[in-house]
């Protein structure tokens, strides 16, 4: 699992790489919260390439838009395969996490 960030249009752009699961997960929670360290309150999360997430990682997820949330910020994901979009919605994460097809979708919505 690999993070990659940069900024656009003044939102901080956070592409995944590779799987989430129980053994990147702690990884993957350390480096989120390193980039929410930051000063910035906008974040979106390109899932594009993110091939597998389990249950490990929709607890860092969910602990990463509570955080941002309480920051008056906002998160939101996209770019979700077939794959993942299905764990995503079978926890019912869909109806707690804001979703966008793609990148472009993603920052229209700022």
């Amino acid at each position: 699992m690999e993070l990659r960030c940069e900024k656009v249009q003044g939102v901080q752009i956070v592409h995944i790489n590779g799987r989430i699961d129980g053994a990147t997960a702690e990884k993957f929670g350390h480096d989120i919260d390193t980039v929410l360290g930051s000063s910035d309150q906008q974040f979106i999360l390109d899932l594009t390439d993110l091939q597998y997430i389990n249950s490990a990682g929709l607890r860092v997820l969910l602990a990463m838009a509570k955080s941002v949330k309480k920051r008056g910020g906002r998160c939101i994901l996209c770019g979700l395969s077939e794959v993942v979009r299905n764990v995503i919605e079978l926890a019912g994460f869909h109806r707690i996490l804001k979703i966008a097809p793609t990148l472009d979708d993603a920052l229209l919505q700022w």
